[in-house]
């Protein structure tokens, strides 16, 4: 549904239902005018005691109990001649009603989408429902707050609980950073309308990529958040977990394969929440289709960054029979003439050689072919094989580093910014390395 077939939806529910005036969780979808002729036309009843008989018309009569001394005795008569003709009704039905019509009736006012109750309760929801706080532990010291795992990333996993896919970069220092606005936009929840139950919450869509960039510091950093949901949430499971993460933590060349195993620890966290796999037991299915991907991916970068070399020191580029009425500048001019035109963008174009002409290289990846535009990149590594500064953390969102950082890319591309620290569009730092100081953009990186 759009916003404004949703407004129409709540506007004619609240009209066609005025009652809900008197529920605090309705009451300001109203106006004030509307409240208070709803309430001067249908009164607050009194809250003496009416005329209950019981559910049965047999039953005794409970005689009320006479005004309080310090009460008058003539409000208290005005207050017993109120009738609420609502309530009436109601009693009057209830009191017609068989003991077996009246047992349906309470669990569907208890029911609201009429749903036969369950004979058994379950027991992984009654237990996170009965779930107190913790009780207090003698010379236990709390650690830093700015380091907490995020309400709404502990709502998730407690859902099911864990039956939805939770990425492991939600749980970094980054995310759980204070101060991070990143996460709480991440984890919003959307509004949907449902026909039954009105306007209800949805979760949001999250972005699995992320987590597949983890270094190691980052992936022992989040681990050791899920160890603590998995202890609290999911206690069963704790000692499979464990096996897993111990197997990835103990390997010995775990950093020569490092992007394997990240990519391999995330898949299986995946499918375990929709099938039965057993993490505890290495998935040789999983790593081999991961395996094969990860060499065709770094083939596919080092045969990129192989051509690129090459047309760089063709021949074609050194020198050429064809005609040139102005001769190219050499490397030295070139660079002296960039540097004094572009203050504050210093080694704008990267230089391949002598007599060459200078080169465009993607302030995301690196790259230096033609046909590659820098603003429609989606790389996730460099062309010397590293992970990329720059990344959307969701779809359709500005790339920014891990830490939510923006950069500018006029100062790391072909057009240059000399607004320094006033800029508006992004930090003046390289975004191929990250350096912050300003001596080179992603057109001279050294580190590419």
């Amino acid at each position: 549904y759009s916003v404004p077939q949703l407004k129409a939806l709540i506007r004619n529910h609240i009209d066609n239902n005025l009652h809900l005036i008197r529920d605090p969780n309705y009451a300001p979808l109203f106006t004030k005018r509307a409240r208070d002729a709803y309430l001067a036309d249908n009164p607050t009843p009194s809250p003496t005691p009416s005329s209950w008989h019981g559910i049965n018309p047999g039953s005794p009569r409970v005689s009320p109990s006479p005004p309080a001394p310090s009460e008058p005795l003539h409000s208290a008569r005005a207050g017993s001649e109120q009738r609420d003709l609502e309530r009436d009704t109601q009693l009057q039905l209830l009191q017609s009603l068989s003991p077996e019509e009246l047992e349906r009736a309470i669990q569907q006012a208890f029911n609201p989408a009429h749903e036969p109750s369950p004979a058994v309760a379950n027991p992984a929801y009654t237990a996170l429902a009965s779930r107190k706080r913790p009780e207090r532990q003698p010379g236990l010291t709390a650690s830093d707050a700015a380091h907490l795992i995020h309400e709404s990333v502990r709502k998730r996993f407690a859902t099911g609980p864990w039956s939805q896919h939770l990425p492991l970069h939600l749980l970094t220092d980054a995310y759980c950073a204070r101060d991070n606005s990143v996460t709480a936009k991440e984890l919003d929840d959307l509004w949907s309308f449902d026909s039954s139950r009105g306007i209800v919450p949805t979760a949001k869509p999250l972005d699995f990529e992320p987590e597949k960039s983890l270094d190691f510091q980052e992936w022992f950093q989040a681990w050791g958040r899920l160890l603590e949901l998995i202890r609290t949430y999911v206690s069963s499971e704790l000692e499979v977990w464990l096996k897993h993460y111990n197997r990835i933590l103990h390997t010995p060349n775990k950093l020569e394969e490092w992007p394997i195993w990240v990519a391999y620890d995330a898949e299986v966290r995946r499918r375990s929440c929709t099938t039965a796999l057993d993490p505890s037991e290495f998935q040789i299915s999983i790593w081999n289709d991961l395996e094969a991907k990860h060499i065709a991916r770094v083939t596919i970068q080092t045969v990129r960054a192989e051509m690129a070399k090459a047309s760089a020191s063709s021949p074609k580029l050194q020198g050429s029979n064809r005609y040139e009425p102005y001769p190219l500048p050499s490397t030295s001019s070139f660079r002296a003439r960039s540097t004094s035109s572009f203050r504050g963008n210093p080694n704008r174009l990267h230089i391949t050689g002598a007599g060459s002409q200078p080169q465009f290289r993607c302030f995301i990846c690196g790259d230096t072919d033609p046909s590659h535009r820098s603003r429609s990149c989606s790389a996730r590594k460099l062309i010397n094989g590293r992970d990329t500064i720059l990344f959307s953390h969701t779809p359709g969102t500005s790339r920014t580093d891990r830490n939510g950082v923006s950069y500018c890319y006029s100062w790391n591309g072909r057009a240059g910014c000399d607004k320094g620290v006033n800029c508006d569009h992004g930090k003046h730092w390289c975004s191929l390395c990250g350096s912050k100081d300003g001596s080179h953009t992603a057109q001279g990186c050294p580190a590419v």
